[in-house]
């Protein structure tokens, strides 16, 4: 996707502004009627999902390095993947957010032809890649097309896509810290300071510890006064590894992913994320992104009713 899409998205035509400037209906029929025509077209799609690009940083992963499997590991058509499930949902314009955060229908490629390929991609079986691995998927799952599987019980909107995941983890682990502060500021509105210089952040490096337990350091005073904003968000995606496929142990024991949202308890990522996407504080710190990115500026108290 092009990076400068503004770039080629043309301007108000004069129709246009004078059909705006001379608006005084107070209907919101009229009005949406009005903008529709401009939303449907092709130019405001790329520009809606260059914002959702941005917002939500899945196109991070392309940028992760995995030492393990790193031949076979194709974060580009995970990324792909991910777009095409935006799109999609964007383009039926029902429930936008609440489906981008709960949808668990996502665009899978079918099997492929390894005939001709490297030897080293031959090595997987009969057209079953270790990208359809991350997907949970067996070899008998697999069918020759692109199609749309529903994943309902193991993964819930964007954030639970390979690509969202992966974006959000480094060579060895899951980023859990930053995926809670991703969720406290892009979902909740939080401000988190940024980690102080004389902090060693270092975990410990024990085979035999989890992530979970690992991060039992940060419960200091000094350290808990934020992590505890950050690190319940992000603790219940423990439920995929660092791949991102879904998984139900962790070093032979039973994965916990159990975390906290606004002081109450949660089971799974995705009741945290059914609960967020009913959430109408979301909806309205969403809406100031969209904001933000659409007028290329924050917002005033003017604007107070812009958003609303």
């Amino acid at each position: 996707m092009p990076w400068d899409l503004h770039s080629i998205v043309p301007a108000p035509t004069p129709e246009i502004v004078d059909k705006f400037e001379s608006y005084e209906s107070k209907s919101k029929f009229n009005l949406k009627s009005l903008i529709r025509p401009l939303l449907e077209s092709e130019e405001a799609h790329l520009r809606i999902m260059r914002f959702m690009d941005e917002y939500f940083e899945y196109g991070y992963a392309a940028y992760v390095f995995k030492d393990k499997h790193h031949r076979r590991y194709r974060p580009g058509w995970l990324i792909e993947d991910a777009e095409s499930f935006i799109s999609r949902i964007v383009k039926k314009d029902r429930y936008v957010l609440k489906e981008l955060l709960t949808s668990s229908e996502f665009n899978v490629r079918g099997a492929f032809n390894t005939k001709s390929a490297p030897k080293w991609f031959q090595d997987e079986t009969n057209g079953h890649l270790f990208y359809h691995a991350i997907y949970n998927l067996e070899k008998e799952d697999l069918g020759k097309d692109p199609e749309w599987r529903d994943f309902q019980k193991k993964r819930a909107g964007i954030l639970t896509h390979p690509a969202w995941l992966l974006a959000f983890s480094d060579n060895t682990r899951n980023h859990a810290i930053q995926r809670g502060r991703w969720i406290q500021t892009k979902l909740l509105g939080g401000v988190i300071p940024d980690t102080p210089v004389e902090v060693d952040a270092r975990f410990s490096e024990d085979p035999a510890l989890t992530l979970r337990e690992k991060m039992l350091v940060v419960r200091k005073e000094e350290c808990w006064r934020c992590h505890q904003r950050m690190d319940p968000l992000g603790l219940p995606f423990e439920q995929y590894n660092l791949w991102g496929m879904h998984r139900t142990t962790e070093l032979d024991r039973p994965v916990d992913t159990t975390g906290e949202l606004n002081g109450e308890a949660v089971g799974d990522p995705i009741e945290m994320l059914h609960r967020l996407a009913d959430s109408k504080h979301v909806h309205q710190v969403f809406l100031r992104h969209v904001f933000r990115f659409f007028s290329g500026r924050n917002e005033t108290l003017g604007d107070a009713k812009t958003p609303a």
